[in-house]
């Protein structure tokens, strides 16, 4: 019994004194870095990226700036569920602009932002792809 309890943690809880665990292991997809997102347009992929304000606005990049000039728009979806702790996390994030930021594991589409839906939108125009949110597999709220 204690086994399934410790099992059903959130994911979110993975985060514990400054260390971040891998991304979770997923059967059906492999992690991509985000830097090579560009060469898997419009294809189901799973990536962890952070989600950050900066001087060219909102935008999913890389960790620790390795490809700055790939930035995208996170694109959440209507029609898929988010996790309230999620929410309250982006919500948090989004009152807190110069002191917290999300690292995201994240599965979607990664494709070029021409439609003008969201370019121009809170980024400045700075990015110009965009990543559709199909589902959250884990978050990590930090601290600046």
């Amino acid at each position: 019994m204690l086994f399934l309890v410790l099992m059903c943690k959130p994911a979110f809880a993975q985060h514990k004194n400054g260390i971040r665990f891998p991304p979770p292991v997923l059967e059906f997809q492999q992690l991509t870095e985000f830097c090579d997102l560009p060469g898997q347009k419009n294809e189901l992929a799973y990536t962890r990226a952070v989600y950050s304000y900066s001087d060219m606005g909102w935008s999913l990049h890389s960790e620790a700036g390795k490809c700055k000039e790939i930035r995208a728009n996170m694109f959440l979806t209507d029609d898929e569920f988010l996790k309230p702790d999620f929410l309250k996390a982006l919500k948090l994030v989004h009152q807190n602009p110069k002191s917290k930021f999300l690292i995201v594991d994240i599965i979607g589409f990664f494709e070029d932002d021409l439609s003008g839906i969201e370019h121009g939108a809170g980024d400045m125009g700075a990015n110009k792809y965009r990543f559709i949110v199909k589902g959250v597999i884990a978050f990590y709220l930090e601290t600046r």
